[in-house]
């Protein structure tokens, strides 16, 4: 069984990347330069990778300029040692050109799922998945889901806590401590938090 102090760490480090996805795409740079390590690696839909974590908030201010009323809802948090699991839904009305798409005036939804690797307190390199584009070019009005599209590479891999089902990386038979450590594979710590979607 994992320690208390461990499991305390986990659930530290679930609730500040939780809180820090909202911040991220709400523009606040100051939580991004408390939360991202300066040498941040994220990993973008289409192949993109950017480095530093000036080059993902600027990717992110980019997309809020295009989308009126952007606010971002979180629908579950989970936490497998260093890997934080974030499941939202980036919303809002699209009033200007995102990602090479002109404005259609109507609003959006697009959900979406970040992985975030914590190391020291500090998020190291992250991994978002969505599909921006079917949400922007549909004809919908942004109430249905969109399948989510992965971005470069595969998520971290990882035996996500408390989830029966849900995007999880391949590979991998070892787990890795919330600071690096190589530790023995144990049992779930059920450590989630989560608002059902209605």
């Amino acid at each position: 069984m994992r320690g208390t102090k461990l499991l305390a760490l986990e659930a530290a480090n679930r609730d500040r990347v939780r809180e820090g996805v909202v911040d991220l795409w709400s523009g606040d740079d100051e939580v991004v330069a408390e939360l991202f390590a300066a040498d941040h690696v994220a990993h973008l839909p289409g192949d993109v990778e950017l480095s530093g974590r000036d080059a993902l908030a600027g990717y992110v201010e980019r997309f809020r300029e295009g989308i009126a009323g952007l606010r971002v809802d979180v629908d579950e948090a989970l936490v497998d040692q260093d890997v934080v699991v974030v499941r939202f839904t980036i919303r809002g009305r699209h009033d200007g050109p995102v990602l090479g798409v002109e404005p259609t005036g109507r609003p959006v939804a697009v959900p979406a799922v970040g992985f975030f690797r914590v190391r020291h307190g500090r998020v190291v390199e992250s991994w978002h998945l969505f599909d921006a584009l079917a949400a922007l070019e549909s004809d919908e009005d942004g109430s249905d889901e969109v399948n989510v599209d992965g971005g470069q590479g595969q998520p971290p891999a990882s035996e996500t806590h408390g989830s029966d089902s849900g995007p999880s990386g391949s590979g991998g038979s070892e787990e890795t401590g919330v600071d690096g450590d190589d530790r023995e594979p144990s049992e779930s710590t059920g450590q989630r938090e989560s608002n059902p979607v209605p």
